[in-house]
């Protein structure tokens, strides 16, 4: 497996210092790297199951009960949201086999993921940012653990995409598909009301959310915000000295807002030399800031890493618009990218589904 991930890096490396348009580097094979990688990474999921886990493990088991009762029936007992049962039930009554489980929800959410993709960047460039995706951790955490976020994630992201386009009809539609994936999905709702703010502005209100969380106000005014709503449980549960004693790493985690506010002085940056007059990178920026805005707010909570995905999603998206805008130097600072994103995979783990296997594939 890992000979096959190291054809993909290798080929991709290469063609980063090729002009585009050429033999090697066009639209055709970009898309076959894109496919191809993300068949790998497939095989690699479903050949070993230690890295399917988590979320997706536990709803896999539900397939059995599902296979034997009505559509009725098996909404009245579930408890998931009722898109992300929905799909559960249709494929219980095709196979209750885990594995085919594993392929139809990988499957579903890896279209989703390329449609928003090829919404937002050119054909030939689309290896380059995929190959980045799977470099990173934030990617495999909800492809093989996370599964209903995972979904939650790549309808938002497909949401987010339409804007470059201006389909705002299928933008606010894909809003409301997020929340039924997974309940996180509404922190899209933020995006809807950020968008006429300026990136300023909101970087003013990042920066009072974090301020606000140290000095334990976040903490003290949540809970009894959401006290009238569904909400409260959620808060409850998540902020309970259990669930943050099994949080490894606990809350108020300085390395994340660290992480995090690097991202934004990145887009900003960029946002002022490179891409001023873009007015999508700006729709970017903004759901980042929003996003992770929500993530900070409620920082306090036991797996709020979970809230900041979100906005952690678009980092591969903040950093190449202005790679592939650049004129000079552009085949250098991809190459650049790829590699730093390589070596970010191994130091973190992300690479070790394929390594786990060897030079044997």
């Amino acid at each position: 497996m890992l000979t096959l991930y190291c054809f993909a890096l290798l080929w991709t490396l290469l063609t980063a210092l090729m002009r585009k348009n050429t033999y090697l580097l066009n639209s055709h094979t970009s898309h076959f790297m894109m496919l191809y990688l993300s068949g790998v990474l497939w095989l690699a999921l479903l050949l070993d199951e230690v890295f399917v886990s988590g979320d997706i493990e536990r709803v896999a088991r539900e397939l059995f009960l599902y296979s034997y009762i009505s559509l009725t029936e098996a909404f009245s007992a579930s408890s998931r949201e009722p898109g992300f049962f929905l799909l559960q039930w249709i494929t219980a009554q095709i196979s209750t086999e885990s594995l085919y489980f594993y392929a139809f929800f990988y499957l579903i959410f890896i279209v989703v993921f390329f449609m928003a993709l090829r919404n937002i960047f050119d054909k030939w460039q689309l290896a380059f940012v995929f190959l980045t995706y799977v470099n990173l951790f934030i990617f495999h955490d909800y492809i093989e653990h996370a599964i209903r976020q995972g979904l939650a994630i790549a309808f938002l992201m497909l949401a987010i995409a339409y804007l470059k386009t201006n389909r705002i009809k299928r933008y606010y539609f894909l809003l409301g598909v997020s929340p039924l994936m997974h309940l996180s999905g509404v922190i899209g709702v933020s995006l809807a009301l950020a968008k006429k703010i300026k990136v300023n502005a909101l970087v003013i209100v990042w920066l009072t959310a974090v301020i606000l969380l140290f000095l334990g106000v976040w903490e003290q005014l949540i809970p009894e915000i959401t006290e009238p709503t569904f909400l409260n449980s959620y808060i409850e549960e998540f902020s309970s000295p259990t669930k943050i004693r099994a949080y490894e790493g606990g809350t108020h985690r300085i390395d994340f807002l660290l992480f995090s506010g690097f991202w934004i002085l990145f887009g900003l940056l960029a946002h002022r030399y490179i891409m001023k007059d873009d007015y999508f990178y700006e729709m970017i920026l903004k759901a980042y800031l929003s996003f992770n805005t929500v993530f900070v707010v409620l920082a306090f909570l036991a797996y709020s890493n979970r809230t900041a995905a979100y906005s952690w999603f678009l980092i591969p998206i903040i950093v190449w618009l202005p790679v592939f805008r650049m004129k000079k130097y552009q085949k250098q600072l991809s190459f650049f990218v790829l590699v730093v994103s390589f070596l970010a995979g191994l130091l973190m783990g992300s690479l070790d589904i394929f390594i786990s296997y060897g030079w044997y594939f």
